[in-house]
């Protein structure tokens, strides 16, 4: 089932769980005010990322004008395309759907919700819940599809963070994917990557979120700017969003000759700044996109391995499991647009598993 039919399929569920509701309380006024909001959702989502909301976004349609205006306070304007509405929403904000068809945007206001919701029909969002108001009582709005934030959006940067992980689980744990063992040195053993295997781990994430992403463009070693490539960006068909997934490894490389290249947690929080500054740079040469930041950090380290080892025991092979990172500047607390560090620990063989293989 395409994204599309499945947001017109919960659409439509919508609609006919509130109709009853909203006609009791408002009448024939109601239903068409309920019919409205559910037409202008989609189209705002597929503007505006219902990810991007952190605070609480209220759609409302007046039934009665004055009480509207009673019910809310603080400074508004008036938007005539869709496009233009604000995309991240932060606090309190407020949609007010006009009978000329243009919406009035009330930013970081007071709404009171028994008044409004007793003189129009009000739509609210806050992460993880969406539900009509109607006469002060809630009326939650069902959402039975995975990976969905809202049943009226197509899955964008959620559906991408619920890939890593199953990435990281499915495919990077045990080296499961064929592509990314290439990227060991001995994919039997496990214990040293080989020299440059970023190549490897790029190839293995974009094959993967190709197959995995619906409704969207996977494509790698794309440019930020003009001689800045990231190692993954995904475009959501039909939505302003997109995403830069930059790769960073860490343990160490051995050549042919037994030279060892070796990163630790610095190359991690090296990695955070760059991509820190890749979405910078990007959001210059594509100011209205919403572009969303993840660092993927595959986790090879081990501990004692010299350029001699052939082998690895448990508790050295995996000392590092749970060892997570300190990232400082904590990028993915101090912005909106970059996501918390995803930490890929590869397992490696141990000495005694070697031995009997």
């Amino acid at each position: 089932m395409s994204d599309s039919v499945s947001i017109a399929i919960m659409q439509g569920i919508a609609e006919n769980l509130f109709v009853n509701v909203v006609h009791n309380a408002f009448g024939d006024p109601g239903t068409a005010a309920l019919r409205e909001i559910l037409a202008f959702l989609p189209q705002h989502y597929a503007c505006a990322a219902p990810d991007l909301i952190t605070g609480t976004l209220f759609v409302i349609r007046p039934l009665d004008a004055d009480g509207v205006a009673k019910a809310l306070s603080g400074g508004h304007r008036s938007e005539t395309r869709i496009d233009r509405l604000p995309r991240r929403v932060e606090s309190v904000t407020v949609f007010e759907l006009l009978d000329t068809g243009a919406v009035r945007v009330w930013e970081q206001t007071s709404i009171d919700l028994t008044v409004a919701s007793n003189s129009a029909v009000v739509y609210r969002f806050t992460p993880g819940r969406e539900d009509f108001v109607v006469r002060d009582r809630s009326h939650a709005i069902p959402n039975p599809a995975q990976g969905y934030m809202s049943v009226f959006a197509r899955p964008t940067f959620s559906s991408l963070a619920d890939e890593l992980v199953d990435y990281r689980d499915r495919l990077v744990r045990t080296s499961t994917c064929f592509l990314f063992k290439n990227a060991w040195e001995d994919h039997n053993r496990r214990l040293f990557f080989k020299p440059g295997p970023e190549d490897w781990m790029r190839k293995s994430l974009h094959s993967f979120l190709m197959i995995r992403l619906r409704d969207a463009e996977v494509l790698a070693e794309q440019n930020v700017d003009e001689s800045h490539p990231v190692d993954v960006k995904v475009t959501w068909t039909f939505t302003l969003s997109q995403a830069l997934v930059e790769i960073k490894w860490l343990g160490k490389s051995r050549n042919a000759e037994g030279k060892l290249v070796e990163y630790y947690d610095q190359r991690a929080c090296d990695g955070a700044d760059q991509l820190a500054d890749y979405l910078n740079k990007y959001r210059t040469w594509n100011p209205i996109v919403d572009a969303r930041g993840y660092l993927v950090v595959i986790d090879g380290r081990r501990r004692g391995l010299s350029k001699e080892t052939t082998t690895v025991s448990r508790e050295d092979g995996m000392y590092y499991e749970n060892r997570e990172i300190e990232f400082n500047p904590k990028h993915h607390v101090d912005r909106t647009d970059f996501d918390p560090p995803i930490r890929m620990f590869a397992e490696p063989l141990f000495s005694s598993e070697v031995a009997t293989s």
